[in-house]
């Protein structure tokens, strides 16, 4: 049966979204509208034209249900665009109206009738929640509340690499001064990840944002994995190979996988046609692609090898955030 207006009215109190006399509020507003706010799908339109609800609230509650939304401090105002992680949510900080990402533990991720997994992922995101660099998104902090458990994350602020990368059909590189400066404060960044015993696992044009300067997204709950796993040192080596495949990708103007794509000879070839690259560059990318032992042994000794090449009147900064 279609919710009515009257069950609309009823469902969006039922919801917890706003106090009774803000809703109070919404309704006196609707009152001369009601010869045209006829049906509740016209209804949920007006408050979304309004910025009261959000798109996914009006769907939430055009079938029937008050969500949930609310969730303590946080309230969930959509899907991610990620549609990989049906548990991860865009939301708001209700105190501040700060946007956040919202990742929701399942039994797949947690075992609650572990109670050493908990503590574990809750050392975990407290680790995470203490690093302060700018190519790093923020960790917020986990939420324990009696029916669900979640992390509060930063929400991105800017368009992904790999949207960058594949704009119009046309390769499009980045500067190799631009490109080596990011890829140092994203190596420093890892390398405060490394350092309280984590690996990121996932790094590529998918997981780094940039505007004006690149920025790689934390998932704490995949981290807890990480933290878990006696091959952390492989993992760690993993995220060497998958910055410089990160940084070929940024030179050659496309997404590149060594595996996928070509044999090493190949990529030296491309990327010594890239205008301003040298063979230092060139040897300093491909060592971060190599495996071990040919590989650099620490993400912090591939930036400091990034930091020689760089000039001297432009060295990176790794300024905390605001």
């Amino acid at each position: 049966m279609a919710t009515d207006v009257q069950q609309f009215w009823k469902l969006l109190a039922q919801s917890k979204l706003y106090p009774q006399d803000r809703l109070r509020q919404f309704m006196e507003t609707a009152r001369p509208l009601s010869s045209e706010l006829t049906t509740a799908k016209l209804l949920a339109k007006w408050l979304v034209e309004k910025s009261a609800i959000t798109r996914y609230h009006a769907s939430i509650l055009l079938a029937g249900r008050a969500g949930p939304f609310v969730f303590g401090d946080y309230v969930v105002t959509g899907k991610t665009a990620d549609l990989d992680q049906p548990n991860l949510f865009s939301g708001r900080h209700r105190p501040t109206g700060h946007p956040v990402i919202l990742e929701f533990l399942n039994e797949q991720r947690l075992d609650e009738s572990t109670p050493k997994n908990l503590e574990q992922l809750t050392a975990t995101i407290g680790g995470c929640s203490q690093l302060d660099h700018p190519a790093l998104s923020r960790c917020y902090e986990l939420i324990k509340l009696p029916e669900y458990k979640f992390t509060a994350l930063e929400s991105p602020t800017g368009p992904t690499l790999a949207k960058q990368l594949g704009g119009n059909g046309k390769p499009r590189r980045l500067p190799p001064v631009n490109t080596l400066q990011m890829i140092s404060s994203l190596a420093d960044g890892l390398g405060q990840l490394h350092q309280i015993g984590l690996a990121h696992g996932d790094v590529s044009p998918d997981t780094i944002t940039i505007r004006n300067a690149a920025r790689l997204n934390i998932r704490p709950v995949g981290h807890y994995q990480a933290a878990g796993d006696s091959r952390i040192d492989d993992l760690q080596s993993r995220d060497v190979r998958d910055l410089g495949h990160v940084a070929a990708s940024m030179l050659l103007g496309e997404p590149f996988d060594l595996v996928a794509d070509s044999p090493v000879e190949s990529l030296v070839s491309r990327l010594g046609n890239v205008e301003g690259m040298n063979q230092s560059a060139v040897r300093l990318v491909t060592r971060m692609i190599a495996a071990p032992p040919d590989q650099f042994s620490t993400v912090v000794e591939a930036r400091d090898a990034i930091n020689r090449l760089l000039p001297a009147t432009d060295p990176p900064v790794y300024q905390s955030h605001k």
